[in-house]
């Protein structure tokens, strides 16, 4: 649906940062798009998938527009994007670096608390399927048997 379209079928629509522009099949309005910070009432840690740069630019413009920052203070739109953000309760959002990135490839199997992984495209579509996988911590003990036979237990 193109824009002027758009705006003669919605004429109500109060305009967003970057004034209801169509990106793609991604708009950008604060009456069409869900709240980031409504993700942070997931139960756990909260990280957004960004899968494209035109994803990146409206999720960081639209933190900016929800007063989040990162940690140091720096508005959003003034660093560069990255793939993968955590957002925190206090509306700050954090670059997770490589380790980040193991856990997203690893959905987060090995963490000690939940996990939850949020595919922004599919969240601002409005697709109910945008938890990339609900991760709860599994707790597995491991018991080793030494006994003579076990090469391990000869010291």
């Amino acid at each position: 649906m193109g824009l002027d379209k758009y705006a003669d079928q919605h004429p109500s629509v109060t305009m967003g940062a970057f004034a209801c522009s169509e990106i793609g099949k991604y708009y950008h309005s604060e009456e069409l798009m869900k709240p980031i910070a409504d993700l942070l009432q997931l139960k756990g840690q909260v990280y957004v998938y960004l899968p494209n740069r035109q994803i990146q630019q409206i999720f960081l413009t639209n933190a900016e527009v929800e007063g989040f920052t990162f940690g140091d203070g720096v508005k959003p739109t003034e660093r560069e994007a990255d793939d993968i953000y955590r957002i925190k309760p206090d509306h700050t959002i954090c670059f997770v670096g490589w380790v980040g990135h193991m856990a997203f490839r690893s959905k987060g199997a090995h963490s000690a608390v939940p996990m939850i992984w949020v595919d922004y495209a599919k969240y601002i579509n409005g697709d109910r399927r945008y938890v990339i996988k609900r991760i709860r911590p599994k707790l597995k003990l491991l018991h080793i048997r030494a006994d003579k036979e076990h090469p391990s237990s000869e010291i």
